[in-house]
């Protein structure tokens, strides 16, 4: 088979819908100067919790509580996400034949080879 034969795609028409389509997905595509700006703007809208110390602050409070209080855990003692689980709360008393396991120890030569 001679090179001249081998279908690489490169003879292949881009047709206009290909063009729509690249466009559309190009579209959607996010750069990091846009996310810097939405970041930006998203950062205007919320509201100052406190005056800043200085005029230089870090990234990380970006992601502190709108409150400045520890997220989940209120003066109270309740936990905001562990007290709507389906589980003992932590100063609950739990009885001692609740952690028994399902079937007892078996012998070794009782255990089954395959899986």
């Amino acid at each position: 088979m001679s090179a001249e034969s081998k279908d690489t795609g490169k003879d292949k028409e881009v047709t206009e819908a290909d063009k729509d389509e690249a466009e559309a997905i190009l579209e959607t595509i996010i750069t990091p100067a846009q996310q810097l700006e939405i970041a930006k703007k998203a950062q205007a809208q919320a509201k100052p919790t406190a005056p800043a110390a200085s005029s230089s602050s870090s990234s990380s409070s970006a992601i502190q509580p709108a409150s400045g209080k520890k997220a989940g855990k209120v003066k109270d003692g309740s936990h905001a996400f562990w007290d709507t689980q389906p589980m003992p709360k932590i100063d609950s008393k739990i009885a001692e034949d609740v952690n028994e396991p399902f079937e007892a120890d078996k012998p070794v030569d009782q255990v089954k080879q395959d899986p």
